[in-house]
């Protein structure tokens, strides 16, 4: 912050004689800097990302079911006990129930809800 404010000084003060050229200069810096910052935060997002090779072949670990000779069910095992279930199985109450408790304005957006994302700042 220190050096950003030495830099902002530094412009200020060999800028020129017109305040419009300094307030200018400092404002492109600014600028600069914002535009920095928001694309080092985008690039360290966009490395924790899987391949999306990896999204289209996702296979969630399911149960694993043990049956005996007659095909009755021993045990299961598991270490998340996760039951692969289509959407057209999913009652639309349920969909409409966690888009509410989640994302009230899901519909009024196209991906990105600024008016959350700043009510959470």
């Amino acid at each position: 912050m220190k050096k950003l404010m030495r830099l902002l000084f530094f412009f200020w003060r060999k800028s020129g004689e017109s305040n419009f050229t300094r307030v200018i200069n400092a404002g492109l810096i600014v600028l600069l800097i914002t535009i920095s910052s928001i694309a080092l935060v985008c690039y360290s997002l966009w490395e924790g990302l899987p391949a999306l090779e990896n999204l289209r072949t996702y296979e969630p670990r399911l149960t694993t079911k043990i049956l005996d000779r007659n095909g009755e069910l021993l045990t299961e095992l598991f270490t998340e006990r996760r039951q692969l279930v289509p959407l057209n199985r999913i009652p639309q109450h349920t969909i409409d129930a966690l888009l509410v408790t989640e994302d009230a304005r899901f519909f009024k957006h196209w991906g990105f809800d600024v008016i959350g994302m700043a009510r959470a700042a």
